[in-house]
């Protein structure tokens, strides 16, 4: 399992590009901010609320290991979201 301790980086705008896939991905499901946040606790990753609005918001970056989770909690193929990461460099 993985270790969801790791905590928000902060970055300059569009440092992510997971978070317009990750909001897209969310949204379609109807889940808030809240209810997302509360699928990443339950796979491991120790975040919130306001966690998810800064990935959504590209103010934090997302690394590999918060890839993981997101592609694990939003049931997308991992490489979809890393094609959103090349894409937003």
């Amino acid at each position: 399992m993985l270790d969801g301790s790791a905590r928000l980086r902060f970055a300059p705008r569009g440092a992510n590009g997971q978070g317009k896939l990750a909001r897209q991905f969310s949204e379609a499901q109807d889940w808030s901010q809240s209810g997302f946040a509360i699928k990443l606790q339950l796979v491991g990753f120790d975040i919130s609320r306001g966690g998810v609005s800064k990935i959504e918001n590209h103010i934090a970056v997302v690394n590999d290991k918060k890839v993981l989770y997101l592609a694990e909690t939003l049931k997308v193929p991992l490489q979809d979201l890393f094609l959103a990461m090349q894409e937003a460099c």
